[in-house]
């Protein structure tokens, strides 16, 4: 038992000292020199993704409703041929869309480019994007190109797993479209019917990964419903194109639910009001995401069910979102002002129980697809709330539950499959398997001593008390000289000296067991 919570402490320990240094930045360059290099890779290059692009726009680009199809050809003639100055705006979001489509776009063995030289142009769209959504110009200034390209540079935080920055993004994208009136019809009803639509589509996107983000931080969203009456923009009529936007538009009302089970269940006000009133919130919400999934994701699998991989990706990821959620927005009728509890309820477990099940489901039909593989990581295990693993952990060290043990393993060795795919998901598989190997360890430990409640470990200096069926208030406690500390009836990640989502294993691995101390504005005791 003592080697597997000094594992988990360690990777803990690892994970925080990798990120504590920059979380707010993209860490690949934050020791590179901060001038923002012009270089631009080969107009050759940039024409042959242009001329691929048009053909077969990816997946990415169609689902987060970027439906200006020229979108890409004008940025590259603005800033390859400019009849004026290029703003650091435009060329930022050029950089960002040649490199996030090259990486679809250019397949290993190019017949018109070696690796070498796709790999070092697209490095260098990548290192002067990242530069550029970073700048002050583009943080502040106020441009529909800003706006776009700092959503993107969120989702590229998102797909490294790192939410603060992630968050920092959006916000700065949030301000840009409420400053510039994205959030209310009457601003849009002037523009050309293009233009509008642009606006649209990234003011909804930017909403919709704000709900998300702020969910999983447990902070308010940048966007409130009370202070918004744009209009949806209209879905394709092209039937290969219409159901992303379909797609797209259920997020948006999935968004808004995800900022109701923050307002009604996590928030300081909801904290503050009798548990009977929020349970009624919680039944209520219950319903509306059950009549959400029935009327919108259901519909869109039923509509065409021989999606292309990439959007069918996309759907399959919502699904255990969905129950993530649900599992969450139980979950939140044990908490309090004053922390959480083991309590787990039979409706909370078994969402996210199915949660589980869908990943394990959906996960195998990705292992030979890459490029649908990482959509999925990145919207169905990175963008998805994690609460889930956690929720199933509680149940395995309260009820010694062997078939949840078996869940939380089975899930284990599909994130090991997909390890190759990002650091994001490494860090999340490690950390998982080192939480998984507590609770075995913890659950053979029990059925060992079966009713001795003590076990000697050498000296009495390191003694282990393991809680049997009739001492359920036993903890498991390591001798200080030990180096750790392990109480399962008062457990905080925070006592490890990190917070849960800095350890960047998912966006929401908050509320795990009880957080003493926690700040109930943070949902996840996250340091603000």
């Amino acid at each position: 038992m003592i080697h597997a919570l000094k594992n988990l402490r360690n990777t803990l320990k690892l994970h925080h000292s990798e990120l504590s240094a920059g979380h707010t930045h993209f860490p690949v360059f934050r020791n590179d020199s901060q001038k923002h290099s012009l270089e631009l890779p080969p107009v050759g290059f940039a024409a042959a993704l242009v001329r691929r692009f048009k053909a077969h726009p990816t997946d990415i680009f169609l689902s987060c409703a970027w439906r200006d199809p020229n979108l890409l050809e004008t940025l590259c003639r603005q800033v390859y041929f400019p009849s004026e100055q290029v703003s650091l705006g435009s060329l930022t979001l050029l950089y960002g869309l040649l490199w996030e489509q090259g990486q679809y776009l250019f397949p290993e063995n190019d017949p018109e480019f070696s690796n070498s030289e796709i790999r070092s142009w697209l490095g260098l769209c990548e290192r002067n994007f990242c530069l550029g959504v970073e700048s002050y110009e583009v943080l502040t200034s106020q441009s529909l190109e800003n706006a776009q390209a700092l959503t993107l540079g969120a989702m590229r935080a998102l797909g490294l797993s790192r939410p603060f920055l992630c968050r920092t993004l959006l916000t700065a994208a949030a301000n840009i479209c409420v400053s510039l009136g994205y959030h209310r019809r009457s601003t849009l009803q002037g523009d050309r019917s293009l233009l509008a639509e642009s606006k649209r589509h990234v003011f909804w996107l930017v909403y919709v990964l704000d709900k998300n983000i702020a969910l999983n931080l447990g902070r308010a969203s940048n966007l409130q419903d009370y202070d918004i009456d744009a209009e949806l923009f209209e879905p394709s009529s092209d039937r290969k194109y219409r159901s992303y936007d379909l797609l797209c538009q259920a997020w948006i009302h999935f968004g808004r639910l995800e900022g109701k089970v923050y307002d009604l269940v996590y928030s300081v006000r909801a904290l503050a009001i009798p548990s009977e009133e929020r349970l009624v919130y919680t039944a209520s919400l219950a319903q509306e995401l059950a009549i959400w999934k029935e009327a919108k994701l259901d519909q869109i699998r039923q509509e065409n069910p021989n999606h292309s991989e990439g959007l069918n990706s996309l759907v399959l990821a919502t699904y255990p979102m969905y129950y993530s959620i649900l599992a969450l927005l139980y979950r939140g009728n044990t908490r309090s002002p004053a922390g959480s509890s083991l309590e787990v309820s039979d409706m909370c477990l078994e969402a996210a129980r199915q949660s589980v099940v869908c990943h394990l489901k959906i996960i195998p039909q990705f292992l030979d697809c890459p490029g649908s593989q990482s959509t999925y990581v990145t919207w169905g295990l990175l963008y998805s709330s994690f609460t889930p693993f956690f929720v199933i952990f509680i149940s395995v060290i309260t009820s010694l539950n062997e078939e949840d043990l078996s869940l939380l393993k089975s899930l284990v060795d599909a994130l090991q499959s997909l390890t190759i795919v990002s650091e994001g998901i490494k860090r999340l598989h490690s950390i998982c398997h080192a939480f998984y190997q507590v609770a075995e360890v913890f659950l053979q430990s029990k059925q060992q001593v079966n009713q001795t409640p003590v076990v000697h470990l050498g000296d009495q200096s390191s003694q282990v008390l393991v809680a049997d069926s009739n001492h359920p208030e036993a903890v498991l406690n390591l001798a200080p000289h030990d180096g750790l500390e392990f109480d399962l009836t008062d457990f905080s990640l925070e006592s490890y000296g990190i917070p849960p989502m800095d350890t960047q294993w998912s966006q929401s691995l908050f509320d795990l067991i009880r957080l003493d101390g926690l700040d109930v504005n943070n949902i996840s005791g996250n340091a603000s």
